[in-house]
């Protein structure tokens, strides 16, 4: 009854081709959203809020924004930024993203929307992981939240504890590793299918992993967000 949530697929488009995301979200050469489609989808859908919602001052809009890879649109930190900036309604957004843009502009984004990012662990060599450093170190106090959530991919499970090593120096954020579900057969057509799909079969040593997690800064950040109810 205080929030109305709203999860907004921006689009396929992606410099990642994992094999674990099914092709219905994700290819290389879906076209871009401009601006303009931007702003005409965000005036249909808050005409839509206004209309059939009541007391909208005692509400929070929560904006999921994922993909494909949203911080491919060029003009993305100005879509959001127009949305925070709309003063008719308490705003919230979260933005899905691999982090391959580039770091000044991530960390700007991150001052105005939450950040989850997905590790996929077999594009993360020497260099990105220099790159996510860099981003994790320029971080401060006026960003948002940062969540790291490690796709699980067995195939390079030798990566993982790198990089876990690496998250877990900051304590501005909160992480953990997530097991893969398979969803990539090109005979599914419906959601019901989808749905079905089940875990890829992981040994108990692998299972250890997802054990892994800190939760602690995201209890404390989830207590301060929920306090504007």
């Amino acid at each position: 009854e205080t929030m109305i949530h709203v999860d907004w697929f921006l689009g396929k488009r992606c410099n990642f081709d994992c094999y674990y995301c099914p092709p219905n979200i994700h290819d290389n050469y879906s076209p871009i959203p401009d601006m303009e489609k931007l702003k005409n989808d965000y005036k249909f859908l808050t005409d839509i809020i206004i209309e059939r919602e009541l007391n909208l001052d005692n509400k929070l809009v929560s904006y999921i924004f994922g993909g494909g890879e949203p911080t491919l649109i060029p003009h993305y930190y100005d879509f959001i930024k127009m949305i925070h900036n709309d003063n008719r309604f308490n705003v919230n957004t979260l933005t899905l993203t691999n982090l391959t843009g580039p770091i000044k502009k991530l960390y700007k984004l991150n001052t105005l929307s939450d950040i989850t990012f997905s590790v996929h662990l077999a594009y993360m060599d020497d260099r990105f992981l220099s790159k996510v450093q860099r981003f994790l170190e320029i971080r401060d106090d006026n960003c948002k939240l940062l969540n790291v959530k490690f796709m699980y991919d067995k195939n390079y499970k030798d990566r993982i504890l790198k990089i876990i090593d690496l998250v877990s120096q900051y304590k501005n954020l909160h992480y953990e590793v997530m097991a893969l579900h398979n969803k990539t057969k090109s005979t599914d057509t419906t959601a019901e299918e989808a749905s079905k799909k089940k875990l890829y079969i992981y040994s108990d040593e692998d299972k250890e992993f997802f054990k892994l997690k800190n939760l602690s800064f995201f209890s404390s950040s989830l207590s301060s967000f929920l306090s504007f109810f």
